[in-house]
């Protein structure tokens, strides 16, 4: 009976998306992601590579041993990963001890960023043909950016590979012999992956007109289109929110809090942070100081011609609303600007098989710009553990990611076995790495107990150890606050004060 009704959705999707491959794209393309597996593989961040992974791991411990998960202890992260913190939760439930967390998400991570460049493959050769979907995957491959969203845990990495299936999934129900029955059965489907994107990170709403845009950009561009395209973004966010609010109970919502903060001291969008070198090279970094440079180029230059004028205005409104959003917030990264790489890479593509001609042309001049990319900038920054300025040498920034990381890892593993009764750790960036290895401390030792995001670990031999963390906002704040501590009987750690 099953077999009279013919293949199975899933079957016919991949039927649809493989038909049209080469023998050269079936045998290069699962080669090339193996080969991009197993080189991330080798150097991926063994622990959190930034602060924030950190304060989700945390998060889902938090919600785990407490039972519930509240606005008050997530700050602003259960309105914009909700999904991601689930799913550690849901893992610790099923037994992940708490210190294998950091490796699940750093695996998930490597995975996704892997998927991620097969969806943007067969995105941008329906966009721009073979030559120039090859070319810019390869780019979108090389980009500082888009690398560290695949050696180490964080949503933005999973949130971007949904986004591309999203995508992927809408523009194959374009098709012109596609049966009404498909048309809504891919426009289902992407929502769900659209869901689970901002269920990662709901930040990826900025880049909300590459759905539209791809339907003009392949001019199947109509009333019912643009509705579905749009209905598509603004359903899948309405879903995000909802879930998150079914998942939280009432408390304090820190994150209205901050962001009425910031409107009240001029804040955000201030045109001073135009002056910030971080600020701005956080936008710069992010794809690679040459690929940005010939990015804007090939947009500018597609926008201006007759031929690719769409796809040139298409791929400006994919990615610049995030970068102008991010630029003037302060505390902008290249991963905050990870959801724009994808159209730079395929503005970047489309231009090299535009200007090269012949396949070989088009290798030897994407091989080129592929190279000059990675030695355009090979110092980048330190700061935030070189995750805001990344040096365009994918090893070395590696490297130096993966130091930096263990340096404030041993610092808070130093925290975490400390016995005391009363501990206390003072610290901005740090505190989170020092308060997740004092939970696996207290997890290994007997159970936990939370308080808002302070906790209390009730040993197995009958003590109990109360832990803290404060978030100073000045050094001034955090030696005051130290002292303060000292005098009630905590033993504190301090840290970049």
């Amino acid at each position: 009976m099953d077999s009279a009704r013919g293949p199975s959705l899933v079957t016919a999707a991949f039927r649809a998306l493989t038909a049209s491959f080469t023998r050269v794209e079936a045998v290069l393309l699962p080669l090339l992601l193996v080969a991009h597996l197993a080189l991330h593989s080798l150097l991926v961040v063994p622990e959190f590579g930034e602060p924030d992974g950190a304060r989700m791991a945390g998060d889902a411990v938090n919600w785990h041993y407490a039972g519930v998960v509240r606005l008050d202890t997530t700050d602003y992260r259960m309105r914009t990963s909700p999904l991601y913190i689930h799913a550690m939760e849901r893992a610790l439930r099923f037994g992940t001890p708490i210190e294998k967390l950091p490796a699940l998400m750093t695996r998930f991570s490597l995975v996704t960023n892997t998927l991620a460049l097969l969806a943007a493959y067969l995105l941008f050769r329906k966009l721009a043909g073979r030559p120039a979907g090859a070319v810019a995957t390869v780019l979108l491959a090389g980009m500082p950016g888009f690398f560290l969203a695949g050696i180490y845990g964080m949503a933005h990495g999973p949130a971007l590979a949904m986004w591309l299936a999203g995508l992927l999934c809408f523009s194959e129900s374009l098709e012109p012999d596609s049966s009404p029955r498909r048309f809504w059965i891919l426009c289902a489907l992407s929502l769900a992956f659209v869901f689970a994107t901002f269920g990662f990170k709901a930040d990826l709403v900025l880049n909300g007109a590459a759905f539209p845009g791809i339907a003009w950009l392949r001019g199947r561009l109509s009333r019912k289109t643009f509705f579905v395209a749009c209905g598509i973004v603004v359903v899948g966010l309405i879903l995000q929110m909802g879930y998150a609010k079914l998942l939280v109970v009432p408390g304090i919502d820190h994150a209205k809090d901050s962001v009425a903060g910031r409107f009240q001291h001029g804040e955000p969008f201030s045109i001073r942070f135009l002056k910030d070198k971080i600020q701005t090279g956080a936008v710069t970094h992010s794809p690679g100081v040459f690929l940005f440079a010939v990015g804007i180029f090939a947009m500018a230059a597609h926008a201006l011609s007759k031929r690719g004028y769409r796809l040139g205005l298409v791929a400006f409104a994919w990615a610049a609303p995030p970068v102008v959003f991010w630029l003037f917030i302060m505390g902008n990264s290249a991963r905050h600007n990870v959801s724009a790489l994808p159209p730079v890479a395929l503005a970047v593509g489309a231009l090299v098989a535009e200007v090269a001609g012949s396949s070989l042309r088009v290798a030897v001049l994407g091989a080129i710009c592929f190279v000059a990319n990675y030695f355009s900038d090979t110092v980048g920054d330190p700061v935030g553990f070189g995750a805001y300025m990344p040096k365009s040498n994918l090893v070395e920034l590696a490297r130096d990611v993966a130091e930096s990381t263990s340096q404030t890892e041993r610092w808070a593993s130093l925290f975490g076995k400390v016995t005391a009764e009363k501990k206390a750790v003072v610290a901005r960036s740090s505190s989170p790495f020092a308060m997740f290895e004092a939970m696996v401390e207290g997890a290994r030792t007997g159970t936990l107990s939370f308080q808002g995001t302070d906790f209390v670990v009730k040993r197995r031999d009958g003590k109990t150890q109360t832990v803290k963390s404060v978030y100073p906002a000045s050094p001034t704040e955090g030696n005051a606050i130290t002292r303060r501590l000292l005098s009630e009987g905590f033993v504190v750690h301090h840290r970049e004060f």
